[in-house]
């Protein structure tokens, strides 16, 4: 348990290297992740990102762009969106 935004000992904890990262929560913590979370991953590794409400999903897909991340996967189900990222 900790915060990556903040904590950077638990950050170096958590390491990097992985192949998937998921986040299924709110907008505003994907937004937040997406400068960051390729610091977590191994190059081609993918960020799994859900939680997010039809509204806000245009705004979430925009900021992970703006952050390098490639959409390549979009699903919607029931006014909640998902991207897989590279």
């Amino acid at each position: 348990v900790g915060d990556v935004f903040s904590d950077e000992a638990f950050r170096a904890r958590v390491g990097g290297g992985y192949d998937i990262l998921a986040a299924n929560i709110v907008a505003d913590v994907i937004k937040a992740l997406a400068p960051m979370a390729r610091s977590f991953l191994k190059p081609s590794g993918l960020f799994l990102c859900s939680g997010i409400i039809d509204d806000r999903a245009q705004e979430v897909a925009d900021r992970l762009r703006e952050n390098g991340w490639e959409i390549l996967e979009t699903h919607q189900s029931e006014g909640w969106f998902s991207y897989l990222c590279r």
